[in-house]
């Protein structure tokens, strides 16, 4: 089977672009809203609940301002472009993200929620938590407040008679907030942030220095296509009608020369669902690794039917191994991956008559987090390009 690349581009929609970067599946959740008043050049950053999956701004319930100051720009509208320009000058800039989603159950499907706070482009707060998830359910801080000069710092603290630190409460007084004034002198980012910003140029980095064969995959656009490719273009899926706890729940029939040897594989696709990272990392198997076969092997079979139950253990967790070979079963397993296998997808095309696997994790605080490679004859593997989603 050949995957023609360039026909992959027009396979996806345009997908819906949003000013503040975050994802469809966390739409719902803490959520910051900005009210900027440019004329006397002050700005209140409340942290709230955005209760519309698709950003309504008249759903964003935030914390109750308790004095004069603040009531006053609460009262004015949201910026809900999260960016304003004050009377003195200064360009203030707010964005916010989710931290990675876990298996559900263990309070997975409610990660930590962050925000970037920038003036004049220089990072004030840089990914800095302002509330914890993971079944903790607690608003860390209730708002920033800068009057252009001096910036204050109100954390959370939880009423007796509030059931959850998921329910908006009052933010303090902000003469009870702290000075963080150290933040705009420059050196007040906490080691945390330091580390998520030095991420951040890892990815710039990454970005920049892309030769121009990877240059070709670099938008998320064509990276997606090429998943939609490999779904649309399949073979069968073969039904196993087994699901442990914890394993892969279907497996997709591919012929494809997976290692350049000049012959068709019978290659499997094993993953938790028939697509790819539908729902990222929440479940305990989160993605999809390939086993691969000589042509029309009379093993696949028998291997599926003894080995399925296992499937998700097949490949040994966090050694960095992209291939092992199978003695018992004539066949090699495939994962590139960085971290776990478990969250890791693997997915083959063919550009220019050369198979390629794009690979990507469900773990975007990963650098980088996405690989292009090509394998050998003898599954060695070539590192094309690396990215960093986002």
């Amino acid at each position: 089977m050949t995957i023609n690349f360039s026909s992959l581009l027009a396979i996806l929609a345009v997908l819906m672009v949003l000013v503040v970067p975050v994802r469809a599946d966390q739409s719902i959740g803490p959520f910051p809203g900005l009210n900027c008043d440019p004329a006397d050049s002050s700005v209140l950053l409340r942290f709230g609940s955005m209760k519309s999956e698709t950003l309504d701004y008249k759903s964003l319930e935030l914390p109750e301002a308790t004095d004069v100051e603040a009531q006053r720009l609460a009262a004015l509208p949201l910026n809900e472009h999260m960016k304003c320009r004050l009377a003195n000058g200064q360009k203030i800039e707010v964005n916010y993200s989710r931290g990675q989603s876990f298996a559900y159950g263990r309070g997975g499907a409610d990660p930590d929620a962050f925000f970037t706070l920038k003036i004049d482009g220089n990072p004030v707060y840089f990914e800095q938590i302002f509330y914890s998830g993971y079944g903790k359910e607690k608003f860390e801080l209730t708002a920033i407040y800068y009057d252009g000069k001096q910036m204050r710092e109100c954390t959370a603290t939880k009423p007796e008679n509030r059931p959850s630190y998921s329910e908006m409460w009052p933010m303090p007084a902000l003469a009870d907030c702290s000075f963080r004034n150290e933040r705009l002198l420059g050196n007040g980012l906490s080691a945390e942030e330091q580390n998520a910003l030095g991420k951040a140029k890892e990815r710039e980095k990454l970005k920049h220095n892309l030769s121009e064969f990877c240059k070709e995959f670099s938008s998320e656009k064509t990276l997606r296509a090429i998943i939609q490719g490999a779904e649309e273009q399949r073979q069968d899926v073969i039904p196993t009608g087994k699901h442990r706890d914890g394993g892969p729940r279907s497996v997709t029939h591919m012929t494809i020369d997976l290692n350049n040897d000049g012959k068709n594989d019978t290659v499997l696709r094993i993953a938790d669902s028939s697509g790819d990272c539908i729902s990222c990392g929440t479940r305990p198997f989160d993605g999809s690794f390939l086993i691969s076969f000589p042509i029309n092997s009379e093993k696949i079979d028998d291997f599926l039917a003894t080995e399925y139950a296992n499937l998700a253990d097949i490949i040994p967790e966090n050694d960095g191994k992209p291939a092992y070979f199978l003695p018992k079963w004539d066949a090699h397993t495939v994962s590139i991956h960085v971290g776990s296998p478990r969250y890791s997808y693997n997915v083959p095309f063919i550009k220019n008559g050369i198979t390629y696997i794009y690979s990507f994790e469900t773990n975007t605080k990963n650098v980088p987090n996405a690989q292009i490679v090509k394998l050998n004859s003898d599954y060695s593997i070539e590192k094309k390009c690396a990215f960093a989603k986002h």
